[in-house]
């Protein structure tokens, strides 16, 4: 067993604004150079897609994706350096946030959960 969470972070106004999954569609724009190959390989709809990537934008007040519109082989989008900044940051915090409830998890629940002991100083065996 191990301890997951969801990460994301929120804006008072306007609830979350950035997280794992965000991340993911940042990375998948690197990754395909394209906002809708990102969408479509991530299995989302593109208008959410880059509905997502608006409000990542407008809570943190920093342009993460360009895009190149149409031409015969359709456009393309990337990330700004803002964006990749972004991407490593969000990777680090995430690691080191998985570390610590690693940690957490090991000291207080693993013999709780794992051990078999219910917690209320008593064996199974006692009652």
């Amino acid at each position: 067993m191990k301890p997951s969470a969801r990460l994301f972070i929120v804006e008072d106004e306007n609830g979350g604004f950035f997280g794992d999954g965000r991340c993911e569609l940042l990375k998948a724009v690197m990754e395909h150079g394209s906002l809708s190959g990102a969408a479509e390989a991530l299995g989302r709809g593109y208008r959410k897609a880059w509905a997502d990537i608006r409000k990542a934008e407008e809570a943190t007040g920093l342009k993460l994706v360009v895009r190149e519109r149409g031409g015969a082989r359709g456009g393309s989008s990337k990330l700004t350096e803002s964006g990749e900044r972004l991407v490593r940051a969000w990777e680090r915090y995430s690691g080191e946030v998985a570390l610590c409830m690693s940690r957490a998890y090991g000291i207080h629940l693993r013999d709780v959960i794992e051990g078999g002991v219910d917690g209320s100083g008593e064996d199974e065996g006692d009652a």
